[in-house]
């Protein structure tokens, strides 16, 4: 599958997609084999064999009135005793898929690099329901690609203009309390009596932007995944770039004591950031810069070589011989790290490297592996004198 969003979205060409992404609904039926290896992953076949695969907590949805009125909808459960449940009607659905099945890696960062969005922000979750299983009508905050792999399942599906743009997903007949703190208005009650009916069957496809109202019971023993985008929102990203702006100065790091703070400080502090804000707004073109989401956990940074001499190789003695990384630095003296064969690849390309590159740069080098891998031993290299960073990107806007 060279274009997984290719796969994903015919008869549409991808730039026709992204057009409307990722605020429009989409549904395709087509044959399953045009997902290729998607549809050959065997735990994503097979309910029993992901459930011996899975080290994860999975969510047992089991949507009776009791489970609603005890609060048990969606329980968290070990994934082998979730079977039981499975079984007598439960659907069960898996979270970050890829932390335990490897070939979903590869998918999703092609995914990732077609949409245009970091590396991670895609996430798998399977959903597996015997005949009769059931969620209750919600709306999620993330966007996703819903894919059925097996059986069949209806979905039900409206746009919901009570909650716009919400910050956390909402199962209708249950507290709502967090989103109370941005929402005073009505929540949904139900699905309308217009939604619409579709019917998934293997290599269907749809799309549901987020905060859509959607509800699903399966018809046929049911296996499908789905590829959840997860963004932050303008406002997390403005408060997250505004805070370090007014940290920059020491007047906004001293401590708030509550009570024996002064109004005429509190009216100086605000006149202040008021003039941060002008001056931000002044560059936007640098502040949609810092904007960007990192690619990598913690700050965007750029990277280059260090002084360190570096030497990757096998340890040959012992009944596991392994792989390390000799990190020989001029001031910090000899590092030895012990790397799995699958990093070995990118321990080399890192430590080959003249010209500085940057988080995007390293990624392209790290297709298949997971993000948290790739982040250690990143560290693990500026720890060792291998690699020196700085941040990527912030301007300096507050003097």
């Amino acid at each position: 599958m060279d274009s997984v969003l290719a796969a994903l979205v015919p008869p549409l060409q991808s730039d026709s997609f992204l057009k409307s992404f990722p605020d429009q609904f989409f549904v395709h039926h087509g044959p399953l084999g045009r997902l290729g290896e998607l549809a050959d992953i065997p735990e994503l076949g097979d309910v029993r064999a992901l459930v011996r695969a899975f080290n994860d907590p999975v969510s047992v949805w089991y949507p009776d009135d009791e489970a609603l009125e005890q609060r048990t909808y969606g329980k968290l459960l070990r994934a082998p005793d979730t079977i039981d449940y499975y079984e007598r009607g439960a659907l069960l659905q898996f979270n970050k898929v890829e932390r335990w099945v490897s070939a979903l890696e590869p998918v999703l960062r092609t995914l990732e690099r077609e949409l245009g969005i970091p590396s991670g922000a895609a996430t798998c979750s399977l959903f597996a329901s015997t005949v009769g299983g059931r969620v209750l009508p919600h709306f999620d905050t993330d966007p996703a690609f819903s894919v059925q792999l097996r059986g069949s399942k209806r979905w039900w599906v409206a746009p919901q203009t009570q909650v716009e743009q919400p910050l956390h997903n909402f199962v209708c007949g249950t507290p709502a309390s967090l989103i109370g703190a941005y929402h005073d208005g009505p929540l949904p009650e139900g699905m309308p009596a217009d939604a619409q009916e579709i019917e998934m069957r293997p290599g269907s496809v749809l799309f549901l932007p987020r905060g859509t109202l959607h509800a699903t019971r399966s018809h046929a023993d049911s296996l499908a995944v789905t590829f959840d985008l997860q963004f932050s929102s303008y406002a997390q990203g403005l408060a997250q770039l505004l805070s370090a702006e007014l940290h920059r100065s020491p007047r906004f790091r001293r401590p708030l004591l509550g009570q024996r703070a002064r109004a005429e400080d509190l009216d100086s502090l605000l006149a202040d950031a008021r003039r941060v804000i002008d001056r931000l707004a002044r560059d936007p073109a640098a502040i949609l810069e810092v904007l960007e989401p990192p690619l990598l956990p913690g700050p965007r940074r750029r990277y280059r070589r260090g002084e360190a001499a570096v030497d990757v190789r096998s340890r040959a003695s012992g009944a596991d011989p392994g792989w390390h990384v000799a990190v020989t630095d001029p001031r910090r003296g000899r590092t030895e790290i012990e790397v799995p064969p699958e990093l070995v690849p990118l321990c080399r390309w890192i430590a080959a490297q003249r010209a500085p590159f940057e988080d995007r740069d390293l990624l392209a080098n790290a297709a298949g592996l997971q993000r948290l891998d790739v982040q250690a031993i990143v560290e693990a290299f500026l720890e060792s004198g291998a690699l020196e960073s700085n941040a990527a990107g912030a301007p300096a806007l507050v003097a």
